[in-house]
Parts: structure tokens; C-alpha cells; sequence
């Protein structure tokens, strides 16, 4: 017998079926991530500790979701970039409200050393752009960003909006 599409994502009562991250399931990527235009911060494959709020759920921009809850260790990834023919720096536009912390920028592995780092200042409820300059890479790679806290602040670092990476 042939099943269905319906049938196969669909439980009987209607509700999605889950698909546990603990399964050797693969969904393969439809193309690679352009990481030269403004990617919002809460794209991402994986992340440890991070959560999303509204920019202000009562401003013009109730709509704009933030990245939060970002505490030293926390990262985040995202898969299968492509850096063509490789990236002069890295933007990111974040708030802080007490002393920051920073962004280690991390290519293929969090174990590998970092292509660069960004730290962030206090802003206030302010969003900035911090910018700062990234070893040469090229082609499809992971990248993860790695959060680091400082001696003054361990948890709720920051809120990140948005990214993008300059090419040469």
C-alpha cells in the first residue's frame, strides 16, 4: 500500500507528527546561506540557552523578534553558508544593558579557533552595530556563534537582531 504525503506528517487527530532531534533523520539543506545581506538573528540550525523576544510589542516594530537570554557558553548555529570568495568583516547589531560580552565567530567546529571576535558594549535599550574584521574564508561552511561573558556579567549578555558578513 502507498502512503501519503498527509499521512506521513500528520498524526490521525491532525496534529504534526514530532520528529525527534535524536533520530538519525537528515533534511537536507535546498541551497547554501548567503551570508552577505542581513540575516536576522534568529535564524539558526541549532542553539544552547537562547530565547526570542518582540523589539517592543507595543512600537512600530512589534513585528522584529531579538535573540535574549544569551549567557556565557551559549552559541548558536547556522548551516551551510557560502563565503564565495570570502568576507573582509562581520556586523552585528545588538543591545546591551549592563557590560556585554562578546561573540567569538567560529567556522566548521566551536573547538576550531575563531575567524574573529566582536564585543559588545553597553547601549542601553539602544541597537548598534558593532563591526569588526574576520580572517579570510571561502566556500560552504557551519558557522557558529560562540557567547562569551565577562568577570562583570555572566548571563543575559545581550540582544541580537540582526548580522551579515562583507564580502572582499
Amino acid at each position: 500500500r502507498s502512503v501519503s504525503v498527509a499521512e506521513m506528517e500528520y498524526n490521525p487527530d491532525g496534529t504534526i507528527k514530532e520528529l525527534p532531534y535524536f533520530l538519525d533523520c537528515k533534511v537536507a539543506q535546498i541551497e547554501p546561506f548567503n551570508p552577505y545581506r542581513k540575516v536576522e538573528a534568529e535564524t539558526m540550525a541549532w542553539s544552547e540557552g537562547l530565547q526570542t523576544i518582540q523589539k517592543n510589542p507595543w512600537g512600530k516594530e512589534k513585528w522584529n523578534q531579538l535573540v535574549t537570554g544569551i549567557d556565557d557558553g551559549d552559541y548558536l548555529l547556522v548551516k551551510g553558508l557560502d563565503f564565495g570568495k570570502g568576507a573582509k568583516d562581520f556586523s552585528i547589531w545588538a543591545s546591551s544593558h549592563l557590560y556585554g560580552g562578546i561573540i567569538e565567530i567560529h567556522i566548521d567546529s566551536m573547538d576550531n579557533a575563531p575567524i574573529g571576535t566582536v564585543k559588545i558594549g553597553h547601549t542601553k535599550d539602544e541597537l548598534r552595530e558593532f563591526t569588526t574584521p574576520v580572517k579570510k574564508t571561502t566556500g560552504i561552511h557551519d558557522l557558529y556563534f560562540v557567547f562569551r561573558g565577562t568577570k562583570k556579567q555572566t548571563g543575559n549578555l545581550f540582544n541580537l537582531d540582526c548580522w551579515s558578513f562583507n564580502p572582499l
